[in-house]
């Protein structure tokens, strides 16, 4: 029997950077407010409603400004990396 060989998937694949990972608080995102953190922004950009929010688009905005990687900070549910 003949061995099939697999290229790995890209996804499997290891990447080797000499870039230093960022610190947590150098992470882009946007402004963070005591005890709201991001959420008046989150709320501008969804048009401030509260309900029915298309939060795919309020996503791609904060990807067009600050990048594939950004940090956002909600009440209740802390600070996220996304």
């Amino acid at each position: 029997r003949a061995r099939l060989q697999r290229a790995a998937a890209p996804c499997c694949r290891s990447f080797s950077s000499k870039a230093e990972p960022k610190a947590f608080g150098d992470i882009p995102g946007p402004s963070r407010w005591p005890l709201v953190g991001s959420l008046p922004d989150y709320l501008r950009r969804a048009g401030y409603k509260t309900s029915d929010i298309d939060s795919f688009a309020v996503q791609r905005g904060y990807y067009r400004d600050f990048g594939s990687i950004y940090r956002l900070s909600l009440p209740r549910l802390g600070d996220h990396i996304v």
